[in-house]
């Protein structure tokens, strides 16, 4: 059996689940400036991406728009190690609770705030190996 080789920078890919609207734009800076951003648009396309790439650095799930999203927090945390940070609606605590006993490292609400965002951003990275440097 031949190994796969890695790609260069594939330990700091960024899986983005949700749409590409206001969100991509509001988030593509700072995760760009993570690692390499790779879009998912619903739960079974970002769980194949994420067993293409052996080891993300953070998958992002934007419960305001993806169906199942819970679902997906529970089958990302499933395949391993990957930190999974969840955007929710602001002012629902409930879904806050529901996304962190689902495996959510951590969570940010909607409509985002850079300060949230970069402090959100390094509590999910927390204990990843090397984690990069967050402006």
């Amino acid at each position: 059996m031949v190994a796969r080789r890695k790609p260069p920078g594939e330990a700091r890919t960024v899986v983005l689940v949700g749409d590409a609207g206001k969100t991509l734009t509001r988030l593509r800076a700072p995760l760009e400036a993570l690692g390499h951003l790779r879009m998912a648009w619903d739960p079974a396309s970002a769980l194949r991406l994420c067993d293409q790439i052996p080891r993300p650095l953070l998958a992002v799930v934007d419960a305001t728009v993806v169906q199942d999203a819970l679902g997906l927090v529970r089958d990302l945390r499933a395949l391993g190690s990957v930190p999974v940070l969840v955007l929710i609606r602001r002012g629902n605590a409930h879904a806050t609770v529901e996304a962190i006993n689902a495996g959510a490292r951590a969570v940010v609400t909607m409509p985002i705030r850079p300060a949230e965002l970069r402090a959100a951003l390094a509590r999910a990275l927390r204990g990843s190996v090397r984690p990069p440097a967050l402006r």
